[in-house]
């Protein structure tokens, strides 16, 4: 019954269907439900009852204590329900409960210490993000999800997602988390862990692999407090997708071990303290999809030609042309970038904030975004941006060197929401070709050697929000057409020469 509006039922549906004893599985995901289900009926005819899907119900309600006594259950979705109060400890001890996602109910609560102290025999599936669990995860944790024996089946249980993100579980990651044969996802991120990441993982002489969590698919450890070095063993989960450890403040240098993670689709290792230049192993994961290592200090320089060059070898850029994320940003990388620059189409590229040179690179198929902010980039703007990048829809290039006029082909990329090329040397006055980028929502050309008149094409702009034309040598009145720019919230024309009246 997913999805079918019950919305004028309020709580008597816990009644009616208590009256089906033999009722084995109830889906009323999404079912516009509300009202507190916390004390439940008063004789408990759900003797059969396996599964139950609740999610994406408002019910602004205690949690349903009563659910604990109900110890069929196999299957319980209570996720997106507006639940408050203590998560009841006896979840645990259902035997033969495998999966239980009560995640973003945010004002629910429960200590670490407590929610994991016994039970959890069955379990294969926790989802428990946003659900206001706190104090440090026990180093036994691990006791009673992989080594204890599945009293229904008589095997291993298979314990394969373990989310707890978005919380604020406080302490360490405990090294017995390797024991985990069959995890296949372990997501932490955006909690208040610290500590460095465990030297070593232990490992289960259960697992047919005598590597660590053998089966892990994604490790997300991003936004916490982390310190250390990034371990070795990372290298070896073989059938890793996605590593994300961004955000942190994790030191060192990037282990070359990463480089045998041939299925990685996802690197995130931005906002740490990583130095030291990038391992030339990277270059063997040909499925990168996104490569964040950005707000580190890593250092080097680049290379274009077939040679290898300082830090940054050629392989760098052959690996992103797969690349829909290419951000190396806030780091000291230098050289000249590659031109063509190689990237996947429809791709998000920030290079901002390093010492590259030469020209502004192009694309060899259409992004989304470009910001190639300050850096040492020299010479003009391409007069055909708008034949590579016609989707294109932030374009940074401030904070260079970049000379000559702004290109009219410009005003051509109709997609346009940001424009910043301030702080360059550009000459000659601003295209009125600009007019046609409706959707224009940011025009930054301040702190340049712009001169001539204000295009009348810009107070066709009604959605621009901001518009700096500081520092230049503009002239002349303001356009009366300024008035239609509706939803200006910021307007800075100092240092020029502009004459007459602001229009009303």
């Amino acid at each position: 019954m997913n999805q079918i509006d019950l919305s004028m039922i309020g709580s008597s549906w816990v009644d009616v269907f208590n009256r089906l004893p033999f009722l084995s599985e109830l889906h009323l995901s999404s079912c516009g439900l509300s009202g507190s289900i916390s004390s439940g009926p008063g004789i408990i005819n759900f003797t059969s009852l396996a599964v139950s899907d609740l999610s994406f119900n408002s019910f602004n309600s205690k949690f349903p204590s009563w659910f604990t006594n109900i110890s069929t259950f196999s299957n319980i979705d209570l996720s997106y329900c507006d639940l408050y109060g203590h998560i009841p400890l006896g979840l645990g001890e259902l035997p033969k409960l495998k999966v239980l996602n009560l995640a973003l109910n945010n004002n629910l609560s429960v200590n670490c210490h407590e929610m994991f102290d016994k039970g959890w025999k069955t379990i294969e599936f926790l989802g428990l993000s946003g659900c206001g669990l706190h104090r440090k995860l026990p180093a036994y944790i691990v006791s009673n999800f992989d080594l204890s024996m599945n009293n229904v089946t008589g095997g291993i249980p298979s314990f394969s997602n373990f989310d707890l993100s978005v919380n604020n579980v406080t302490g360490g990651i405990p090294s017995s988390m390797g024991k985990l044969c069959y995890l296949k996802n372990l997501d932490l991120s955006s909690n208040s862990l610290t500590g460095s990441l465990p030297a070593f993982l232990q490992k289960s002489q259960i697992c047919a692999s005598i590597r660590p969590l053998p089966s892990l698919l994604y490790l997300r450890l991003s936004n916490n407090q982390l310190t250390g070095n990034l371990p070795d063993w990372l290298g070896e989960l073989d059938y890793l997708v996605e590593l994300g450890l961004n955000y942190n403040m994790l030191r060192g240098m990037i282990p070359s071990s990463l480089g045998r993670l041939s299925k990685l689709t996802e690197l995130g290792l931005a906002g740490n303290e990583l130095n030291g230049s990038l391992p030339e192993s990277l270059g063997q994961l040909s499925e990168l999809i996104i490569f964040a290592v950005s707000s580190n200090k890593l250092t080097g320089s680049v290379s274009a030609d077939t040679s290898l060059s300082g830090f940054v070898p050629k392989w760098f850029w052959d690996i992103s042309s797969n690349l829909s994320l290419l951000n190396v940003s806030h780091n000291q990388l230098q050289g000249q970038l590659p031109n063509p620059l190689k990237v996947a189409p429809a791709a998000d590229v920030d290079l901002s904030f390093n010492i590259f040179q030469g020209p502004v690179p192009l694309p060899v198929a259409g992004i989304k975004l470009l910001d190639i902010s300050f850096n040492q980039l020299s010479g003009p703007i391409s007069p055909n941006l708008d034949l590579l990048m016609p989707d294109l829809i932030f374009l940074s290039l401030s904070s260079n060197k970049l000379d000559g006029r702004i290109p009219d082909s410009i005003g051509q990329m109709f997609s346009l929401q940001v424009i910043a090329l301030s702080s360059n040397k550009l000459t000659g006055g601003i295209p009125s070709s600009i007019g046609n980028c409706s959707f224009l929502k940011v025009l930054d050309l301040e702190n340049n050697l712009l001169s001539g008149h204000i295009p009348h094409s810009l107070g066709k702009l009604s959605h621009l929000q901001s518009l700096h034309l500081s520092s230049n040598q503009f002239s002349g009145e303001l356009p009366l057409s300024f008035q239609n720019l509706s939803s200006l919230e910021t307007l800075d024309i100092s240092n020029n020469s502009f004459s007459g009246k602001i229009p009303p």
